[in-house]
């Protein structure tokens, strides 16, 4: 099995699988912060989480839900795809559902985060907002800050030309992220924290922003579900 989440090709014991190396990033550990100094901290839902799971690594919340609408293929064993098996993280309520459908399953949480997801999404804007009416008590989003368009770069280019592969975040459906288009998306709402990360090594693609919003529902402060 997989035994480490690293940069690079590891050895699974029958072939070489390619994963990415996150767990010594420094906007993870501001998000463990965040997180950390919660005031209440008794529930979280990671929405659109990737696999190895983000929560992996919080310790100070005792539920923990992932969600995201592609589950089916991250169960699989590692043989079969390069992702470890779910079982692995017993912690972990994993749910298979859309974030935007209304029939989803409904989960209760105390903090809302949604990390690396945005830039995704074609409609970020009715994501986030749906974010923020959901959450009574903390929303925390993560997005890539002020990276350039990988389509439009010339390097990009090239590296398509000379070895067929895809520009580095083509699957972005933003880019140029920053703080006016987060005010934006989230429809005018301020955060009442905002972070600009930056990654050493990583070129024009070194920062990353994290914002977090306090009671942005503007309700009584108390657990709701996701499919309010």
């Amino acid at each position: 099995m997989v035994v480490a989440y690293r940069s690079g090709w590891i050895s699974t014991g029958e072939k070489p699988v390619k994963v990415d190396r996150r767990d010594s990033m420094e906007y993870y550990k501001v998000l463990l912060q965040v997180i950390d100094s919660s005031p209440h901290r008794d529930s979280i839902v990671d929405v659109g989480s990737g696999f190895p799971p983000f929560l992996r690594f919080v310790k100070s919340v005792p539920s923990k839900t992932v969600l995201a609408p592609y589950f089916a293929n991250y169960a699989r064993v590692v043989n079969n795809t390069g992702f470890t098996d779910w079982s692995l993280y017993p912690d972990h309520h994993v749910i298979q559902a859309d974030f935007m459908q209304a029939e989803m399953p409904c989960v209760s949480f105390d903090i809302v985060l949604c990390s690396q997801v945005l830039e995704h999404i074609q409609d970020a804007g009715a994501f986030m907002q749906k974010l923020l009416r959901v959450a009574p008590r903390t929303v925390i989003v993560s997005v890539p800050y002020k990276w350039p368009n990988t389509n439009q770069l010339l390097e990009q280019r090239l590296r398509r030309f000379i070895t067929g592969a895809p520009p580095k975040v083509s699957h972005h459906k933003h880019d140029d992220i920053d703080e006016e288009t987060l005010l934006r998306w989230s429809g005018g709402r301020q955060p009442d924290q905002s972070y600009v990360v930056r990654e050493e090594g990583h070129g024009r693609y070194s920062r990353r922003i994290i914002q977090v919003y306090s009671n942005p529902s503007g309700g009584d402060g108390a657990p709701r579900t996701l499919c309010s």
